[in-house]
């Protein structure tokens, strides 16, 4: 089994949603509005918006892609180039779909409550990884952060999930808890446990009694710091 993520920033032209392939970086909310600022074809460089830069940026391009770093795991047999593409593929088809559906949204997402635009309540995302688990070589797709989720291939089953929960438990939180960075593994399994099912027993797996009641004291701390912010 192979392990690929990603995350995705705005492109410099349009300022719609590219893949940056290989990154753990989740690019901030203020990053992400510096490269909005600086794309060709916005609001703010095409139109007359006098709101302000980051009341544009929400309006007009905040996408539920962003702020989260997506990890897929897939079978052996696929190249890298082949699963660049297939990521590639998959998000086009998704916007492409979401664009055709609600009649270029961007453009008049003004017209949509958020918890019903697409656009930012997280169903671009879902449907991003339920078409990318469609694929008979990749077992699931996970997405954490901003939105945490996951999908996985039918053909995989349970077993496959959790076979594949485990190599990103592994890459994410064991690692970084292992190598000293506690406070980041902390925060990394907040973010998960708090909403995929089964992580503390794949994690008691992986890490001796000691280490797991460490790992949940230092995810109960990162829960109630993150009431604070």
């Amino acid at each position: 089994m192979k392990i690929k993520t990603f995350t995705f920033i705005p492109d410099n032209h349009y300022a719609y949603p590219e893949v940056v392939h290989d990154s753990v970086h989740i690019s901030s909310i203020y990053e992400l509005i510096d490269l909005y600022i600086n794309a060709d074809c916005t609001a703010l460089t095409m139109g007359d918006w006098e709101a302000g830069e980051e009341d544009a940026f929400m309006r007009f391009s905040y996408n539920s892609y962003y702020e989260n770093l997506y990890i897929i795991t897939y079978t052996e047999n696929v190249s890298d180039e082949e699963i660049r593409n297939l990521i590639e593929n998959v998000h086009n088809e998704n916007m492409e779909e979401i664009m055709y559906t609600y009649e270029d949204l961007p453009s008049a997402t003004w017209s949509y409550e958020d918890e019903k635009n697409p656009w930012i309540n997280g169903f671009i995302s879902s449907n991003f990884l339920k078409k990318l688990a469609e694929d008979d070589d990749i077992i699931s797709a996970v997405s954490f952060g901003k939105i945490n989720e996951i999908a996985s291939n039918k053909k995989f089953g349970e077993s496959g999930k959790d076979q594949a929960l485990t190599a990103v438990l592994d890459e994410l939180v064991v690692k970084e808890f292992r190598s000293g960075n506690k406070m980041k593994a902390g925060k990394d399994y907040a973010h998960l446990n708090s909403s995929i099912e089964g992580i503390d027993i794949l994690l008691s797996k992986i890490l001796s009694p000691e280490e797991m009641k460490n790992m949940i004291s230092l995810g109960k701390g990162h829960d109630i710091l993150g009431r604070f912010k």
